[in-house]
Protein backbone atom coordinates (compact mmCIF):
# COMPACT_ATOMS: atom_id res chain seq x y z
CA UNK A 1 0.00 0.00 0.00
CA UNK A 2 1.38 3.40 -0.96
CA UNK A 3 1.24 5.93 1.87
CA UNK A 4 -0.16 9.44 1.57
CA UNK A 5 2.33 12.12 0.60
CA UNK A 6 3.07 15.07 2.86
CA UNK A 7 1.52 17.28 0.18
CA UNK A 8 -1.72 15.29 0.21
CA UNK A 9 -1.93 15.49 3.99
CA UNK A 10 -1.26 19.22 4.12
CA UNK A 11 -3.73 19.95 1.31
CA UNK A 12 -6.35 17.80 3.06
CA UNK A 13 -5.87 19.40 6.47
CA UNK A 14 -5.94 22.91 5.00
CA UNK A 15 -8.94 22.52 2.67
CA UNK A 16 -10.83 25.81 2.70
CA UNK A 17 -12.89 25.54 -0.49
CA UNK A 18 -15.17 22.65 -1.36
CA UNK A 19 -14.79 21.88 -5.04
CA UNK A 20 -14.28 18.83 -7.23
CA UNK A 21 -10.57 18.66 -6.47
CA UNK A 22 -10.97 18.93 -2.70
CA UNK A 23 -13.74 16.31 -2.71
CA UNK A 24 -11.47 13.90 -4.63
CA UNK A 25 -8.63 14.56 -2.20
CA UNK A 26 -10.86 14.10 0.86
CA UNK A 27 -12.16 10.84 -0.56
CA UNK A 28 -8.61 9.62 -1.26
CA UNK A 29 -7.34 10.54 2.22
CA UNK A 30 -10.37 9.24 4.12
CA UNK A 31 -10.35 5.95 2.22
CA UNK A 32 -6.65 5.49 2.90
CA UNK A 33 -6.71 6.36 6.61
CA UNK A 34 -9.47 3.82 7.19
CA UNK A 35 -6.90 1.17 6.28
CA UNK A 36 -3.59 2.72 7.35
CA UNK A 37 -2.92 3.46 11.00
CA UNK A 38 0.37 5.26 10.27
CA UNK A 39 -1.20 7.75 7.87
CA UNK A 40 -4.21 8.19 10.18
CA UNK A 41 -1.79 9.21 12.97
CA UNK A 42 0.03 11.60 10.63
CA UNK A 43 -3.21 13.23 9.46
CA UNK A 44 -4.39 13.56 13.06
CA UNK A 45 -1.08 15.09 14.13
CA UNK A 46 -1.16 17.59 11.27
CA UNK A 47 -4.78 18.48 12.07
CA UNK A 48 -3.85 19.15 15.70
CA UNK A 49 -0.83 21.28 14.81
CA UNK A 50 -2.73 23.18 12.10
CA UNK A 51 -5.65 23.88 14.43
CA UNK A 52 -3.24 25.27 17.03
CA UNK A 53 -1.45 27.28 14.36
CA UNK A 54 -4.75 28.84 13.27
CA UNK A 55 -5.87 29.59 16.80
CA UNK A 56 -2.52 31.19 17.67
CA UNK A 57 -2.54 33.31 14.50
CA UNK A 58 -6.24 34.16 14.28
CA UNK A 59 -5.67 37.71 15.47
CA UNK A 60 -3.01 38.21 12.79
CA UNK A 61 -5.34 37.04 9.97
CA UNK A 62 -2.66 34.68 8.67
CA UNK A 63 -3.92 31.70 6.72
CA UNK A 64 -0.66 30.54 5.21
CA UNK A 65 1.03 27.40 6.42
CA UNK A 66 4.76 27.06 6.98
CA UNK A 67 5.26 23.37 6.28
CA UNK A 68 8.66 23.33 7.96
CA UNK A 69 7.21 24.78 11.18
CA UNK A 70 4.49 22.14 11.11
CA UNK A 71 6.99 19.33 10.67
CA UNK A 72 9.45 20.69 13.21
CA UNK A 73 6.77 20.97 15.87
CA UNK A 74 5.57 17.40 15.39
CA UNK A 75 6.70 14.32 17.26
CA UNK A 76 9.45 12.48 15.37
CA UNK A 77 7.66 9.21 16.13
CA UNK A 78 4.86 10.41 13.85
CA UNK A 79 6.88 12.26 11.19
CA UNK A 80 10.10 10.50 10.29
CA UNK A 81 13.02 11.96 8.40
CA UNK A 82 12.08 10.12 5.22
CA UNK A 83 8.59 11.67 5.40
CA UNK A 84 9.92 15.21 5.82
Amino acid sequence: MEHLTIEDIIQFVTISVIDESSIRLASKVNTHILQCDLCRKKVSAFQTVYDEFLSNNASKNQNTVDVHKLCDSMDDDIITEDFR
